[in-house]
């Protein structure tokens, strides 16, 4: 049995151990090609079903994959997470910034106050909104070019790494040329 002091010593070395990333693919799946066609397949279904008029679709081949580019966005933020609660959150809280980084100036202003609303100190909301403003500023700072609106995102725990699957809106450019 362990004492009182290693067990504070374990709980503390936990939380300053951010959560493990995915290494780029589900390669300790069963399948992997599966699993990841079957995540895809059900986030697809959930976004046709919030945005129904809305266009999604996967990468195309040559394309950057959305799931990389979310995780590069929030690549800076990532050593604050805790553990595995505080990167889901952390992955909400980046698309939440991203997607509201491409609504118009004002709109921005009252998604914001919506979002950061929902929490009951003043403190907390105006933490909240500082984190977002930040987000939205490395978006526009560094990902200025990319206007693909995420509609959904999962995250799955596979063999103890993240795997991020993410539907978005294709490039502006494309939707103009196929129409």
């Amino acid at each position: 049995m362990s004492t009182k002091k290693e067990r504070r010593a374990k709980r503390k070395a936990k939380r300053r151990t951010p959560p493990q990333k995915r290494a780029g693919s589900m390669a300790n799946a069963v399948n992997p090609a599966d699993g990841e066609a079957e995540s895809m397949r059900r986030i697809a279904q959930r976004a046709a079903e919030r945005f129904p008029d809305m266009e999604a679709m996967p990468s195309q081949p040559g394309e950057e994959r959305m799931s990389e580019v979310l995780e590069r966005f929030v690549d800076p933020y990532v050593r604050q997470a805790r553990d595995d609660a505080d990167y889901r959150k952390l992955m909400t809280l980046a698309v939440g910034a991203w997607n509201t980084s491409l609504l118009e100036p004002e709109k921005q202003a009252d998604f914001l106050a919506s979002l950061t609303g929902i929490l009951p100190s003043p403190t907390r909301q105006k933490d909240l909104r500082d984190i977002l403003l930040g987000m939205i500023e490395r978006k526009k700072r560094f990902f200025a070019d990319n206007h693909r609106f995420i509609l959904e995102h999962q995250l799955t725990l596979v063999d103890g790494e993240f795997h991020l699957a993410v539907i978005s809106t294709p490039p502006p450019d494309s939707t103009e040329e196929d129409a």
